[in-house]
């Protein structure tokens, strides 16, 4: 098939150019070129071959051989002032940063593409597309490891026990089927097999180190894969009237279970080996592997676990007509689910254990007090002209909820509520349609001190603590939250595509 031979080519281009959300960013709006341009009002609408990603069952609405290209550009602005100043060592040596107040960091990473490649073919009542494609998300983190104080001292970074670095790549090759069981309802499913690429870095408490002195400190990078991430969609859209349709559609969580090496440059006060030489971390070999046999002492094994979470949409849209019945434009309004309250935690395992102890390193539960998130959305589109030279507006605006409570924001995953306008225009060919637009994506500030606990059992924790392999991340770790201050974010994005048809 021609489209098939297309796409396995387009495949290998998606893959090394478009990253997801995945270990970064939560979901924000939506990929594709009408649904990011009606603020994700898309569901019910669901009529090009990005139908494999919205609603699977709006395939059946393709009567003909359609193949979309396309991208979504996404800029992504983050800063942080971390409240509070740099504390005196526990030996009580002065430096020449402590006591100065804590500098603002900003996010270096610069425009992340999200790309979308899908084609569709109708027989009779049935409908095929395949595709792939990128959440739509923004994993990029780089934030300096030094910085510069009021006084003019180098320091190390405030924000360094949450994240330094971060890039993912995500990618779905995706099959889907519709079909018509009536001339007013529509049934549709998705399969798709994905892949994941992850990369990060961290510091992370060595020893017990309240004070935050760096030569007690553990800067940790990992590099992981997963060959195979399963998802799946289901969809369903139903028209009680010539100018009413409903549309419905669930998605499955997807669970990433990544495998590779961490490396680990241990802080210069750490206490050495028996033999007096700096600590390191050795393999283990001991114990069955968590991650998988085998490593070095300069690249040990390590593994990672995320999820991105199940989600349910339904939406209704109003259709406007001419009198030959022709479709002249639409409104529609998405309420949404995301089941982030599942997908808190990311679990990072290393097959080592310290050389100067002897101790086995213990899992690091990256913990974010994530909680579901509700969204609503409206959009629209409305086309002056029809025939062979139309030309098309849209829009929509969109309000997502929290996944994060104030004091569990973080500079690795975004989960600030959001608020979305975006708008668009296409101009159709007799047989093909080009799409342009564009979404600024905003998000209130946030400003908080640490909370002080009577009980800091690991329920009771309201703020994230640094990660502390040496101690069991249920019973053992301290209470220190690291993550007070202010935090400002926001997006940009723009949106270009191209569908043909035959």
């Amino acid at each position: 098939m021609r489209i098939g031979t297309v796409l396995l080519v387009g495949a290998g281009c998606v893959a090394a150019w478009g990253k997801g959300a995945l270990a970064g960013g939560l979901l924000v709006g939506d990929s594709g070129s009408q649904g990011m341009q009606r603020a994700g009002a898309f569901v019910a609408k669901a009529d090009d071959p990005s139908a494999i990603l919205y609603n699977p069952a709006g395939l059946a609405k393709v009567t003909r051989h359609e193949l979309y290209v396309g991208s979504n550009f996404l800029w992504f602005s983050q800063e942080y002032t971390r409240a509070g100043q740099y504390p005196t060592p526990k030996d009580g040596e002065a430096l020449p940063y402590t006591g100065q107040a804590y500098p603002t960091v900003k996010n270096g990473t610069g425009v992340q593409p999200v790309p979308f490649l899908a084609a569709s073919h109708r027989w009779k009542r049935l409908s095929i597309a395949e595709g792939i494609m990128a959440p739509q998300g923004y994993p990029g983190r780089d934030y300096p490891d030094q910085v510069t104080t009021a006084n003019g001292s180098q320091a190390p970074a405030p924000g360094r026990y949450d994240l330094l670095e971060q890039s993912a790549l995500m990618a779905f090759p995706s099959l889907a089927l519709a079909y018509s069981v009536r001339d007013d309802l529509d049934i549709g499913a998705r399969v798709s097999w994905g892949f994941a690429d992850i990369k990060a870095r961290t510091f992370l408490w060595g020893i017990k180190n309240e004070s935050e002195d760096v030569g007690n400190d553990a800067d940790f990078r990992l590099e992981a894969k997963d060959g195979f991430v399963p998802s799946y969609a289901l969809g369903l859209l139903y028209r009680p009237t010539a100018s009413l349709e409903i549309g419905a559609t669930y998605t499955g969580s997807v669970h990433v279970a990544a495998k590779g090496t961490g490396t680990a440059i241990l802080g210069e006060k750490l206490p050495p080996s028996l033999d007096g030489q700096p600590d390191f971390i050795n393999p283990e070999t001991g114990v069955p592997p968590a991650c998988a046999p085998g490593g070095t002492r300069e690249r040990f094994r390590a593994c990672i676990d995320l999820g991105l979470p199940q989600v349910a949409t339904v939406g209704a849209r109003w259709i406007f007509r001419d009198g030959r019945g022709r479709e002249r434009g639409d409104i529609e309004l998405d309420l949404r689910w995301e089941d982030w309250s599942s997908e808190s935690d990311i679990v990072v395992t290393v097959d080592g254990k310290d050389n100067a102890s002897g101790f086995v390193l213990e899992k690091s539960i990256v913990r974010h007090g994530f909680k579901d998130v509700f969204a609503a959305r409206l959009g629209g589109s409305y086309r002056p002209s029809v025939g062979s030279h139309a030309i098309e507006v849209r829009g929509g605006i969109s309000h997502d909820t929290a996944a994060a409570p104030e004091s569990w924001t973080r500079l690795d995953l975004d989960g600030a509520a959001r608020q979305i306008v975006s708008a668009g225009i296409a101009y159709e060919l007799s047989s093909m349609r080009i799409d342009l637009g564009g979404a600024f994506v905003r998000e209130p500030g946030r400003s908080f001190e640490n909370t002080a606990l009577e009980d800091t059992g690991r329920l009771y924790r309201v703020q994230p603590d640094p990660q502390q392999p040496l101690q069991d991340p249920n019973t053992g770790q301290e209470y220190d939250p690291h993550n007070a201050g202010a935090y400002s974010s926001g997006y940009v994005v723009a949106s270009v595509g191209v569908t043909a048809w035959w």
